[in-house]
């Protein structure tokens, strides 16, 4: 069974979930891809002057302003921590961390898929992510 009874300090029992192998697997990389876009998107909002200066130089300046850039970072940069905030909640084997990650998968994947500019993989891992995560709600409390 997934789950072991242990003796608690105040003679009490308590009920502890093991969690399974996929899961940690799941949550592992889902550190790694959120933490490392939250960090790559911290570092786009510091650099977005220059970021700016090449879409000024190469594309319609009227589109990019910096401050435009500079918003559409820090959303990436919140939903990614969202993100990895959900993953932590999720090894926890928390549901708030399924609904968490659920949202921040959603947002990205309606976003990536009206791009028409977009690789499919990147809207394809948001949605495994999603359906993966779904694979173990009967067991997050």
């Amino acid at each position: 069974m997934d789950e072991a009874t242990l003796p608690g300090s105040t003679g009490t029992t308590e009920r502890v979930r093991s969690r399974p192998v996929f899961l940690t697997t799941l949550c592992l990389f889902s550190f790694i891809y959120f933490g490392l876009l939250s960090i790559l998107f911290l570092f786009a909002i510091v650099y977005s002057g220059s970021i700016t200066g090449v879409l000024d130089q190469y594309g319609h300046k009227e589109i990019y302003s910096s401050m435009n850039i500079r918003i559409v970072f820090a959303a990436g940069f919140v939903l990614n921590i969202a993100g990895f905030t959900g993953s932590v909640l999720l090894w926890k084997l928390r549901k708030t961390g399924y609904y968490l990650v659920a949202g921040v998968c959603a947002v990205f994947a309606v976003f990536l898929a009206f791009r028409p500019d977009v690789a499919w993989i990147s809207t394809s891992i948001y949605i495994l992510l999603l359906g993966f995560f779904g694979i173990f709600f009967k067991q997050y409390h």
